[in-house]
């Protein structure tokens, strides 16, 4: 059963004309236009889109796991806040390229209350623009998450983790040359490594590229970095459709409910045909066996295949 993880078209009414159509105004603060005063927010969800691209091999972390300080945590919604870190040297910034993870490692205790080590990816949603530290978007799961419950709700400041890059880490990378158009799907905390690509993309004010996201998550609550990708939408640069499959029949949500179809992809991106666009699908295991098959598998299964897609057209972060 998909249950919340594969999902429809849901697009945003909120604040924007019913067209869906959205124009960016960059003469607008979008501190200013997207989040309240009373909101503490770190500068990384409030920020225009920038686009400080670096090589791979030049990430301040390397193969082996280095220990680096907690400075500040801010809760972003009910289950989510954004973490920042130190970085080993502090004049730098973390020179880590296009949509790459880091791993963070920290010894917790399992259900027999052992401790043991405990890794997990996670894609920064700062950029190189930012020197001496970087942040990390992290939603807690709970019970089901052990990693995401260290750092969401047991982590205190100047407590340390450890993190490491390694070349397997390496993302497919901007300015994503060949491709005219970039279709991403993405379900939940997936968002991370679009964030940094839609840096790339719309931080270039050179490019020619068009982005269409299709962002799942449960309700409006769950809607990761929201204020941030609504400031960034452009008419001819981004067109980005909201996906909630359990928001209340009551709420005020004047979007569209339920899950991803291949009627709603086939509407919203670019056809099997096309051979200048790339889809991008990052989130949780039920939505990549759904739309494209496991994500560590070169092969295209699911919707996407069904659909005409091939492997060439989709890439699985």
């Amino acid at each position: 059963m998909l249950c919340n993880l594969v999902f429809s078209n849901c697009k945003r009414s909120l604040r924007f004309s019913p067209t869906h159509t959205y124009k960016f105004n960059p003469f607008l603060s979008i501190r200013n236009m997207s989040v309240s005063p009373a909101k503490s927010v770190p500068d990384t969800l409030v920020s225009g889109p920038n686009a400080h691209l670096v090589a791979p091999g030049k990430c301040q972390f390397g193969s082996d796991f280095t220990s680096v300080s907690l400075l500040k945590r801010w809760k972003v919604s009910e289950t989510s806040s954004v973490l920042q870190f130190s970085l080993p040297k502090t004049d730098e910034p973390l020179n880590l390229s296009t949509c790459a993870c880091i791993l963070a490692k920290a010894d917790l205790p399992d259900r027999d209350g052992k401790t043991e080590a405990v890794i997990r990816p996670y894609t920064p949603i700062s950029t190189n623009s930012q020197v001496g530290t970087f942040d990390l978007l992290v939603k807690n799961y709970g019970k089901d998450g052990r990693m995401s419950t260290h750092l969401v709700e047991e982590l205190k400041e100047n407590d340390t983790v450890e993190f490491k890059h390694i070349d397997k880490n390496v993302k497919i990378q901007a300015p994503f040359d060949g491709y005219k158009k970039i279709g991403m799907i993405v379900g939940g905390t997936g968002i991370t490594p679009m964030i940094q690509a839609l840096h790339a993309i719309l931080g270039d004010e050179t490019s020619k590229v068009k982005a269409t996201m299709l962002y799942g998550s449960k309700m409006q609550s769950d809607i990761l970095a929201q204020d941030m990708l609504d400031n960034w939408v452009k008419h001819d640069r981004l067109e980005l459709e909201y996906v909630l499959s359990d928001e209340p029949e009551d709420s005020d949500w004047k979007g569209e409910r339920g899950f991803i179809t291949k009627d709603l992809i086939k509407k919203h991106l670019f056809s099997p045909e096309d051979k200048e666009g790339i889809i991008f699908v990052c989130g949780p295991p039920p939505l990549y066996q759904a739309l494209c098959g496991p994500r560590d598998s070169p092969e295209l299964t699911g919707a996407l295949k069904e659909m005409g897609y091939t492997s060439d057209q989709v890439f699985k972060f």
